[in-house]
């Protein structure tokens, strides 16, 4: 059996993906310095708004998924080793959709930090031809 991969929604992912990081970079910040609070969202970038970055991933899988349905998530994780990273793939259970014309799609984007911690975002989404009614 083949795997079909939609590409046009992993390429539009990728970018959102840099956005989700930099929310959880201003969200970890705490106190005076955060730009998650009251009187500094207004200033804020859209992009670090969380409806607004959900709004870009929803945008991004209706309009290559032509009224298929849509599964997907992003997941977040520190980098240990491969075989940790996978497990969290698995775990999401997007390979046991039983359609043999279901598409897939993966974004993946990785932020350095100092003393060799990688920040890993995927973004794996699923696309069945059952229409939504």
């Amino acid at each position: 059996m083949t795997t079909k991969w939609n590409v046009a929604v992993g390429d539009k992912l990728i970018n959102i993906l840099f956005h989700c990081e930099m929310f959880r970079l201003k969200a970890r910040q705490g106190a005076t310095n955060s730009t998650l609070r009251t009187s500094a969202r207004r200033n804020a970038s859209e992009d670090l708004d969380v409806s607004a970055i959900s709004d870009k991933i929803r945008k991004a899988t209706e309009d290559d998924a032509h009224g298929k349905r849509a599964w997907g998530f992003p997941i977040n994780v520190t980098f240990v080793t491969l075989d940790l990273l996978w497990e969290e793939v698995k775990n999401t259970k997007l390979h046991a959709i039983m359609d043999r014309n279901a598409e897939y799609s993966l974004s993946v984007y990785v932020k350095s930090y100092s003393s060799n911690v990688l920040s890993v975002w995927l973004y794996l989404a699923a696309f069945t031809k059952q229409r939504i009614t």
